[in-house]
């Protein structure tokens, strides 16, 4: 596709998860070279528990929190899974982004996470700057809509 169409279609989407009633958290670990997987894991595990303990008033007024999953990585699928240890909690582990738009949405906010992640290190790839046009674009025209989202 030319990247005029894949904008299109970008910007469609992205105006698709502004316009819902969501709510998200994302996590950054910076994998650093020799870094053990161990404090990886821990750090990461720390932040989501540092979340949970901070929103608990929240998730204690939802009769059942569903985690739609994709079992992408082992480590991730083992620190939710003990974390969220509760009768509450439904995992949904055969996603498939085809079927679920909020699990669409929430690789969107993942990438455009990301590309900000990037943008504050300048390692911004070539491919992103040409499809945003500038990093100042990106910020104005989409990370700073998103990120109204985040809890």
């Amino acid at each position: 596709m030319h990247v005029d169409e894949r904008a299109k279609i970008f910007n469609s989407f992205m105006h698709f998860a502004i316009s819902l009633p969501i709510s998200y958290r994302t996590f950054v670990v910076e994998k650093k070279e020799g870094m053990q997987q161990f404090k990886l894991i821990a750090e990461l595990s720390k932040q989501i528990q540092d979340f949970l303990d901070e929103h608990i008033e929240l998730f204690a007024t939802y009769e059942k929190i569903i985690v739609y999953y994709d079992n992408g990585q082992k480590q991730l699928t083992g620190i939710v899974a003990a974390l969220l240890n509760d009768d509450k909690v439904e995992f949904r582990h055969s996603v498939s982004p085809m079927k679920y738009r909020l699990f669409q949405i929430a690789d969107l906010i993942t990438t455009l996470e990301l590309i900000n992640v990037k943008r504050q290190a300048n390692a911004v790839s070539r491919s992103e700057l040409h499809f945003f046009g500038s990093m100042n674009a990106y910020n104005k025209n989409y990370f700073k809509k998103i990120i109204k989202k985040r809890l």
